[in-house]
Parts: structure tokens; sequence; C-alpha cells
């Protein structure tokens, strides 16, 4: 006789449930990528990945994975998109004044630029001038009318960028790109790999701000861009990007305003340092030192105001990054609708944790009883999420959870016919964060 037929043991490997999202990894979308490049998505782990596989420590996603990388602690990976429809770029100057004597500064395609007014001088003549230092910049095209001036790179070719950077306060800056189609461009990066939670771009108009804003806000995603706008400071215009995502009260895109650099990647090296070693609901957005990003120190009180939504302001929903006590710092952490980045990302969180639980537990179980017994298995993987909820910090430690089930008898018998379990709810309360303190108090001799 076999041992088999005294004993016979069969071992079946059951997998749990649907690995839950990933709300720690990044995608940026560029224009330029090296040759062989031909799928919509690469997964990188380090800068030297990248300039092995051909990347220019000059292209734009390059740039953008050194802010990206040099956040501490470090994000493991990166994933770059490839935009198929690329990029016609238009950046506008406006000469604001013609003071004699006065100095406007700007670098145009990594070549600093000074021009000083002269005696006479008017803003028209000023915005030639510096047009005519402009044109003579290796791979930029410029033109001049009245007061502005107009760069796009030398013969307007598609998916070339220029940078602009360390231009002086007198300047306004507007990039006025026209959107070349980047929603069917992230259609097709998501159709290949929907494998990532954080979007950036490269190029960062209001046109393709919107229409990126647009594609993330139906999906369990979030957008950060930078823009460097200057109109976006500005109380009375109600037509920049800023005020233009928050009329349309976007909860999943968020700005950071930066006045140093175009291709200066401020929000993706933002979502870098949130998304590295830091659990959904564990963290803030604001207060946050962007190691690689220059500091703004040019953000004027008015600016300032007019961008950031507090308790003492009514701004457009904006983030800045600037000095507080000597470090730089972002505020405030809020997305264009005016909820709080980190409250978006937690409850993404839990809304995978909750799916992913109650999978595993119909997965991994031959059947799971319509019977009070079964009922109780579902209000357990609820109650388990919420508990992983208040472990990171999303939810209050000080304000229990309730969660709630209908009794199998009380569930109408047709709908428990179609095997489903309606009416489980729970109630919870965020643990937020403080921001601002008010004190007042009071002392005597």
């Amino acid at each position: 006789m076999a041992i088999t037929d005294i004993a016979d043991v069969s071992i079946v490997a059951t997998s749990s449930a649907p690995a839950a999202a990933n709300f720690g990894i990044a995608l940026l979308a560029v224009n330029k990528v090296p040759a062989g490049f031909t799928n919509r998505v690469r997964l990188y782990g380090s800068l030297k990945e990248m300039t092995d596989a051909g990347w220019l420590v000059s292209d734009p996603g390059y740039i953008g994975a050194v802010d990206y990388f040099s956040q501490t602690p470090r994000p493991k990976t990166l994933k770059i998109g490839r935009r198929a429809n690329k990029t016609v770029q238009s950046l506008k100057l406006t000469v604001t004044s013609a003071v004699t004597g006065e100095v406007y500064n700007i670098t145009v395609a990594g070549v600093p630029l000074t021009y000083t007014v002269l005696v006479g001088a008017t803003t028209t003549t000023v915005a030639s001038a510096i047009e005519l230092l402009t044109e003579a910049v290796a791979g930029v095209d410029s033109v001049s009318s009245t007061n502005t001036i107009t760069l796009s790179a030398t013969g307007a070719v598609p998916g070339v960028l220029i940078d602009l950077a360390d231009w002086s306060p007198n300047f306004l800056v507007e990039d006025i790109t026209a959107d070349p189609g980047i929603a069917a461009d992230l259609i097709a990066i998501q159709a290949e790999d929907d494998g990532w939670y954080g979007l950036s771009i490269d190029s960062n108009s209001k046109a393709e701000v919107l229409a990126a804003a647009a594609f993330i806000e139906p999906l369990e995603k979030i957008f950060i861009y930078n823009t460097v706008d200057t109109v976006c400071g500005d109380p009375a215009v109600t037509t920049d990007v800023m005020s233009s995502l928050k009329a349309l009260s976007y909860m999943r895109t968020g700005g950071l305003y930066d006045q140093n650099r175009l291709l200066g990647f401020s929000g993706l090296a933002w979502m870098g340092n949130r998304f590295a070693g830091s659990d959904p609901g564990s963290d803030t957005w604001s207060y946050k030192t962007l190691v690689g990003v220059k500091v703004d120190t040019n953000v004027t009180a008015a600016q300032r105001a007019a961008i950031l939504s507090t308790p003492t302001t009514t701004g457009k929903n904006g983030n800045i990054y600037t000095l507080i006590e000597n470090s730089g710092r972002t505020e405030n952490g809020k997305a264009a609708s005016g909820e709080w980045l980190d409250t978006v990302r937690f409850l993404d969180w839990l809304r995978s944790i909750l799916r992913t639980g109650i999978a595993q537990l119909l997965f991994s179980n031959p059947k799971v009883p319509y019977t009070d017994t079964g009922i109780e298995a579902v209000v357990n993987v609820v109650k388990g999420a919420l508990s992983r909820g208040v472990a990171v910090g999303g939810l209050a430690n000080d304000t229990p959870y309730v969660v709630t089930a209908p009794a199998a008898a009380d569930v109408d018998p047709a709908v428990r016919q179609q095997r489903l379990l309606p009416n489980v709810t729970f109630t919870a309360r965020l643990a937020g964060a403080i921001h601002i303190v008010q004190i007042t108090g009071s002392v005597s001799s």
C-alpha cells in the first residue's frame, strides 16, 4: 500500500487580492526622449540608468529626474512617459517699466542677459533692445511688439523646449504655449502603463495644464504642475491658470508658483519629496524643503495673498516655495479646489485598501456565506482598513470609527438573491493637520 492511499494530501496555493495601488510612483510626461524609446512608458531607478539609456543631461526629462531623485529620502523609481503630440513652445516676456538706469536680467537657454535702460527709453524701445539680445542666443527665435517679447525655439521645432531662469521682477513672464493634444498622449500612456499615481509634465503652459488636469480629475491620481506665469500673483487677474483651475473646483490638481526657472520641475520635486518614505495620511504637503529647488525669494506679500488661501487671505488655492526662518518651505499644500493634497492622497489610499481587502476576502475563501457570520467578515475587513488609517495618521485616534451593516435577515430576499450586500457604512474623522497656530496670552508683574 502506498502512503498516498493512507494520507491523500492536496495543497492549493491561493493568491490574496490584487495588489493595492502604489501611491509612491510618479510619472513625468516629456516631449524629448532618446532614440529607441518607442513605447510610451519606461521605468528608471537612477540617473545612471537614464544616461545609460541615452538621455542627455540637457534633456528636460533628465533635468526633471534630477530634481525628483534629489529629494530626501530619495524616491526609488520614476516613470517617464513619451508625448507623441509635440509641444510648439511660445513664451511671452512683458517689459513693465523704463526708468533710466533700471536693469533687466534674464537667462535664456542658459545664456545670462542683462540690459540697462537708457535715457529717454520707453517700454517699447526696451523690449526691442532686449529682443535683439534674445535673438542672438543660439537656438532661440524672438520677436518684439510694443512692450512684449515672444520667444520660441529656433524654427519653432515641435518638442524642443528652451529654458528661462533668474529673471528680474520687472519682467512679467507667461508661458502661452498651445495645447498640442496632451490628453490623447496621457490616454495612450495610461493604456500602456497605469501603475503610477502622480503626474508631472515638462511643458506647463496654462493650456497644457488645464488639459492635463481635466484628464486627471476623474481618476484616482493627482497632478502637480509648476507655473512661472506672473499673473498668478495678481489678485486682479481671474483668467490665469490657478484661477481657472479653482473655478473648476479640481481637487486632484495642485500648482506650485515658481519665479526662478521655467524648466525647474519644482512640482515633480514636491511629489518626490512626499512620495518617498511616507504613508498616505502620515504627512502634509506644507512646510517641506525641496532639495535642489531654488527658493523663490521674489514673492511679494501681495503675490502671496493672491496665490494662497489661508485664514487671512482668499487666494487662488495655489502654492509657493519661499523662505521661512532662513530655509525653503512649501506653502500651503492645497489642490485647486481648496482640498488638502494629503487628504486627497489618503482617501485614495483608503479606498484602495478597502477594495483589495474585500477582494482578498472573496478570493481567498470558497464562499463568504450570506449569513450574519459572512457579513461580520465583511465588517471586519472594513474595520481593519480603518484601523490602518488610524495607524498611519490619516484618521483621528481620539474619535472611534463606527462600521454598520444590516443583519442577513433584514436584507430584502430579492437583493440576497443577487448576492449583493448593501448598506455597509462607516463614519470616521480625518486627523487633519495643524498648519497655523494662534496663541493669545497675558502676563502680569
